[in-house]
């Protein structure tokens, strides 16, 4: 299965329903974890499985933030339902399944 990463810079549009902004979880994302969300969301290959990966460096890089606002972004989005993250031997990369919180709630 081929991962979309941040360095292959393939870009998709990324997608935020109106129902996604008006959830609660969007709202209590602090704007780096928004920022990351969208990041992770135009990595997003159409019609494949939501799986993605990137770096804390490039999240860094891309961000325009330092590494402890980003481990920060990438916890909350787990926390709040955005994201799970897959362990992958070897490697710094986050592989990073992105999920709905409006999904879960609604069934």
């Amino acid at each position: 299965m081929h991962i979309p990463t941040a360095k292959a810079g393939q870009r998709y549009d990324a997608i935020v329903t109106a129902q996604e902004i008006k959830h609660p979880s969007y709202a209590a994302l602090e704007p780096v974890a928004h920022a990351l969300l969208i990041e992770l969301r135009s990595l997003e290959q159409p019609f494949q499985i939501p799986v993605v990966s990137i770096s804390v460096r490039e999240a860094m890089r891309i961000l325009g933030v330092g590494q402890r606002p980003v481990e920060r972004a990438f916890r909350e989005l787990e926390a709040h339902g955005w994201t799970e993250e897959k362990r992958v031997a070897g490697g710094r990369r986050r592989v990073v399944l992105l999920k709905s919180p409006c999904q879960a709630s609604n069934g």
